[in-house]
């Protein structure tokens, strides 16, 4: 008969410990087969929070002064209009409705109401004064014909006073002409049309209320975003401005010397039509007082609109603005 093994103290401590090792060992293992307890990882919520805060300080600083991407369109190409996020950006946004730097324009310096029908030609040179204006003003006087002449605050100023006692209309073409500078954003804009407002007011002692954005109101568009331009435009007519462009290019710039005939063609085929017969009653005629071609073909131009029953005037607050944008 076997003898019956009695559990003694010893024996189930031993066992204890047994079964206690074996259940750390797998513990142990179910611990290795899952990766180490680390902290949650908490990288991804802390860049969400980041870009969400970043968005917040953008967008409030936005309220006391233009974005980068408004200077980033100073590049833009004038072939097509800016598709950057400036174009996104209500006008409110610029700060710049409550714009005091700009003068208020006088009420109509160079009134000269057109009546309806009347064939109308308003010569208007860009870019000067210069040398050349002197010349161009002296045909004028021969003919008694008034101009307009969007005057450019880094030519030879001077000559303003010139264009005014002669009795020509003055438009405000900026203070630079420098379009990388000038469209560099709204408030550079205007503060460059208060530049040459200042000039002018200067040399004649009026506020000319008549502009033209160089390179026209699509360049500036272009330049500045929809936006940008709108801010412009509204600030600008707050303060009495109008602007305008033009309806036949002479194209005295197409090229760095264009040939008189090349002018005087590019003027017909926009005046007439294929038979001959003349297509607008209006007409604001680009030319540039800094061109030799200009100084050459103008008693011809001059010509060509008498033939066809054209008077000649200057540009106000009521003529047709021929706006691109």
């Amino acid at each position: 008969m076997s003898k019956r093994r009695t559990l003694t103290p010893g024996i189930i401590i031993s066992v204890v410990m047994g079964f206690t090792l074996i259940l750390t060992a797998v513990l142990i293992m179910m611990l290795n087969a899952n990766g180490p307890k680390t902290a949650p990882d908490t990288s991804d919520v802390s860049s969400s929070v980041s870009v969400s805060s970043e968005d917040s300080s953008v967008t409030s600083s936005t309220d006391s002064s233009l974005s980068s991407s408004t200077e980033s369109q100073s590049g833009t190409s004038s072939s097509a209009p800016s598709v950057s996020s400036n174009n996104s950006t209500t006008s409110s946004e610029y700060d710049i409705p409550s714009y005091t730097g700009l003068p208020y324009a006088d009420d109509d310096p160079f009134k000269d109401n057109t009546p309806a029908g009347e064939r109308v030609c308003y010569l208007t040179f860009d870019d000067g004064p210069c040398a050349k204006t002197d010349t161009i003003l002296k045909i004028l006087a021969e003919n008694d014909i008034k101009a307009t002449f969007f005057v450019v605050g880094t030519m030879s100023t001077g000559r303003i006073v010139d264009i005014y006692n002669a009795g020509h209309a003055i438009g405000l073409h900026t203070g630079t002409h420098d379009l990388n500078s000038i469209y560099k954003s709204p408030t550079a804009f205007l503060n460059d049309l208060k530049s040459i407002s200042d000039t002018v007011y200067k040399k004649t002692g009026i506020r000319t209320n008549l502009t033209r954005f160089p390179g026209g109101s699509t360049t500036a568009r272009n330049k500045l975003g929809t936006n940008g331009l709108e801010t412009v435009k509204e600030t600008m007519q707050e303060h009495g401005y109008t602007y305008f462009d033009w309806n036949i290019d002479s194209g005295d710039t197409h090229s760095k010397s264009p040939s008189k005939e090349y002018v005087m063609n590019q003027i017909k085929k926009n005046l007439l039509d294929s038979n001959g017969n003349v297509k607008r009653d209006k007409v604001t005629l680009l030319m540039h007082d800094i061109k030799g071609v200009t100084v050459e073909a103008l008693p011809d131009i001059i010509k060509l609109f008498k033939q066809y029953g054209f008077t000649f005037k200057t540009l106000d607050a009521g003529a047709p603005t021929f706006k691109f944008c």
